[in-house]
């Protein structure tokens, strides 16, 4: 008898401990709420989303909903009035109302499919959503001025996600909207900003359907996949940019410097023509052309392209090399005869000083107008200088090659 007794007191003790400290805490929110101290409503809700049983129950997060919505209608009402008011709290209550209406509803439809237990919070929750989902885009339009990325995209990731949710409801069209596709885009560079690159593939589609910012989307994606070394996107970024922004230097230079790089000369120069037959006075184009043709050898038609990069802009200080480049790739490219008094190598080397002197004055405006490039013009005016007979040129350049 005895030990059934201690058992019912034991239970009496214990059953009731959970619901009625539940009940004493929440009570606790909700006085601060009465009061309409939200941020000490707000500091308990997030003490008590610690709690094991209580985190489960959607009336928390309610409260911890009504506690922001103070704190909002608080600025709401300076904004209003037209006074002061502090703009940071403003987005951030705002972002907070939907945090907690989100955290409601995943509670709410939790206890729904284990319990059985009626949906309270969902309709009210829909519509505060509504009610507030306009500020989340002006804030993250706000963050995005700022250039503050990290905050743009909290606010702009939330924006994107929103219409996803079952909270949202069944109407849809937001997600064909510019406004849509533009925050995408907003979101995707702030992404790249941050590079937090994985972040900038789960709306990439989307912003990419931006026509007002598909340039500086395409910026990103090709600048993040070339860091993450993923060169088939890279290059894919690059001709997506070019055909749709020909005359853009940047996805020009990186696509004919990525053919450089890979030793496709003949796509190089195949890219230049097509362009230059768009804007034949364009000085990208034209040293693209150049270069191609120089390293493949075809060092006459180079000099002619160099020569037409000066006729357009004679301040175009690297046509100069190329040119002078060319002229000793000739030099150096005739074979002198073993026999130095036969005509054969008179002739010889009379077109190889006849190149070499042709070279110089192209060379020698080079350097002075780059004197940092050493190792580009010293080699060529060494040859130059020895070539013709130029003793104390050489000397000095023979010096300089010394010391690097």
């Amino acid at each position: 008898m005895m030990a059934k007794y201690v058992l019912f007191i034991i239970l009496i003790a214990w059953c009731p401990y959970q619901p009625v400290s539940a009940q004493r805490q929440l009570k606790a929110v909700r006085s601060h709420l009465k009061n309409k101290n939200g941020s000490e409503a707000l500091k308990l809700v997030a003490e008590l989303e610690k709690d094991s049983v209580l985190r489960t129950n959607p009336r928390l997060y309610d409260l911890g909903k009504q506690a922001q919505i103070i704190i909002n209608n608080s600025d709401n009402e300076k904004i209003y009035l037209k006074q002061a008011y502090d703009t940071v709290r403003f987005f951030n209550s705002t972002y907070g109302i939907i945090e907690y209406i989100l955290k409601c509803e995943q509670a709410e439809q939790a206890q729904f499919e284990k319990e059985g237990k009626k949906i309270k919070y969902h309709r009210e929750n829909g519509d505060l959503l509504h009610l507030h989902f306009p500020n989340i885009e002006v804030a993250c339009r706000y963050w995005y001025s700022k250039q503050k990325y990290a905050e743009a995209a909290k606010f702009l990731k939330m924006y994107l996600t929103l219409p996803h949710t079952s909270v949202w409801g069944k109407e849809k069209t937001i997600l064909s909207s510019k406004k849509y596709s533009r925050n995408a885009s907003l979101y995707l560079i702030s992404s790249y900003e941050q590079k937090d690159y994985d972040e900038m593939k789960k709306y990439k589609e989307v912003a990419l359907e931006d026509s007002f910012m598909r340039r500086k989307v395409l910026y990103c994606l090709t600048l993040a996949s070339q860091s993450l070394k993923e060169e088939k996107e890279y290059k894919t970024y690059l001709c997506d940019g070019l055909k749709e922004f020909p005359t853009d230097p940047f996805f020009f230079t990186n696509l004919t410097d990525y053919y450089t790089q890979h030793g496709d000369y003949n796509s190089s120069l195949l890219l230049a023509d097509t362009l230059l037959d768009i804007d034949s006075v364009n000085l990208y184009f034209l040293e693209a052309k150049t270069v191609a043709l120089l390293n493949l050898g075809r060092n006459e038609e180079a000099i002619l392209s160099g020569k037409r990069i000066l006729q357009v802009d004679s301040s175009f200080t690297n046509a100069n090399y190329y040119i002078g480049a060319a002229y000793c790739n000739m030099a150096k490219n005739i074979e002198l005869p073993t026999n130095i008094n036969s005509k054969a190598y008179k002739k010889a080397n009379a077109a190889l000083k006849e190149y070499y002197a042709a070279a110089l004055p192209y060379l020698e405006q080079y350097r002075n107008a780059a004197p940092q490039e050493t190792k580009r013009w010293a080699p060529l005016l060494y040859r130059i200088y020895l070539s013709l007979n130029k003793g104390k040129q050489f000397e000095e350049i023979d010096k300089l090659l010394k010391t690097l």
